[in-house]
């Protein structure tokens, strides 16, 4: 019994201690500019940035946790069912739709038949194809249990910015609309430190 308990306990510490990196670039191909949720744990869906239609693709960065990336329905931004799973560290194509989502312990909202699954893998532009699960599949309610919004955006020469606060939609309309430099300028007071950012897990 004592064994079993302390292996739980391990398994609990693991779980509340993940930190999964869902970031929306403004490029096709995972690079460049780009807004991040950070330090997420498990089924914490990370909401779309301002202004989605400005974001084409979206990676999931892990510590080194294991997970499923569940992409949801985005209805305003939010999260809603299972429409796509994929997996952390793959860059994937995020137009038409664009998704929000989390990642998941488990592939609960894939028990569906291998053979129901579109299998298209292969690489479309270098980047990898969600799985869209089973139309009945697909009608399940997430297991998003919280919702975290963009905290910071990061500019293409890697340069991060804090965007919780209330000027967040202008931040990041303007990180798709100036320049590199305009924007590095005009921002310089929301700048993350290298202390802030490696408290998000960012590179500094």
């Amino acid at each position: 019994m004592k064994l079993n308990f302390f292996v739980l306990a391990a398994a609990a510490i693991q779980v509340t201690s993940a930190q999964f990196t869902w970031r929306y670039y403004q490029s096709g191909s995972c690079g460049g500019s780009s807004s991040s949720c950070n330090n997420l744990g498990y089924n914490i869906c990370c909401l779309a940035p301002s202004s989605p239609l400005f974001y084409h693709s979206v990676k999931v960065f892990t510590n080194g946790q294991a997970g499923v990336a569940i992409f949801t329905y985005s209805n305003s931004g939010g999260c809603n069912g299972c429409q796509f799973a994929g997996s952390l560290d793959h860059c994937y194509n995020n137009d038409n739709p664009f998704n929000t989502g989390y990642v998941s312990t488990s592939t609960a909202c894939r028990r569906i038949a291998a053979a129901d699954v579109d299998e298209r893998t292969q690489a479309l532009d270098g980047l990898m194809a969600k799985q869209p699960f089973t139309h009945a599949s697909a009608q399940r309610a997430s297991e998003c249990k919280s919702v975290a919004e963009p905290d910071t955006v990061t500019t293409a020469s890697g340069k991060h910015y804090d965007v919780t606060g209330p000027l967040k939609d202008v931040i990041t309309a303007d990180l798709a609309n100036l320049s590199g430099a305009d924007f590095e300028a005009k921002w310089v007071s929301v700048l993350r430190t290298p202390e802030s950012a490696r408290a998000l897990g960012l590179s500094a």
